[in-house]
């Protein structure tokens, strides 16, 4: 089956739909949009169909522009399920997922992190990327160095800010 905008914006309104009630049908708009993800034309209309819902409609009401945008989030929410990204990457259950597959615009960060370039942030368009994922289990250490990086903490200020509190 060829996919068109029509078939996304149909099986949109479907998983819309879904969200609110029956399983069955979120997991059969999961396995579209797994087929859709896996061939590349396809996959080249989907993320075409996702850009173009994302952007704003001239003349649209507050209310409208909710249900736009919650169409988009609801694939992102589909394609951000573990089951989802388990079957994606062909990692069987109880296995640790290595890599994460996510559906969105590219952000300034993510150039930052090597995961997309500048000119995917200026379009403003939906891509799809994979990431590796760090696997390599938190110690004390580790979440603690990452804290004292986040906020830019010397070790001298982490031990006053300690004393303070103790």
């Amino acid at each position: 089956m060829k996919l068109t905008n029509a078939l996304v914006t149909k099986t949109s309104q479907n998983l819309d739909k879904a969200t609110v009630g029956i399983n069955a049908v979120r997991d059969e708009i999961s396995s579209q949009v797994m087929a859709w993800l896996r061939d590349d034309k396809a996959t080249e209309i989907f993320l075409a169909w996702l850009t173009k819902n994302s952007k704003v409609v001239k003349g649209e009401t507050e209310s409208q522009a909710k249900v736009r945008r919650q169409s988009g989030k609801n694939f992102q929410n589909i394609v951000n399920q573990t089951t989802f990204q388990r079957e994606y990457f062909a990692t069987p259950k109880g296995e640790t997922l290595n890599e994460e597959l996510r559906v969105k615009k590219a952000k300034l960060p993510m150039v930052a992190k090597g995961d997309a370039s500048q000119e995917q942030v200026d379009s403003k368009d939906v891509f799809k990327f994979t990431r590796k994922l760090d696997v390599t289990p938190a110690t004390a250490k580790s979440d603690f160095d990452k804290f004292m990086a986040k906020w830019k903490l010397s070790t001298k200020q982490v031990v006053s800010m300690a004393n303070a509190t103790a």
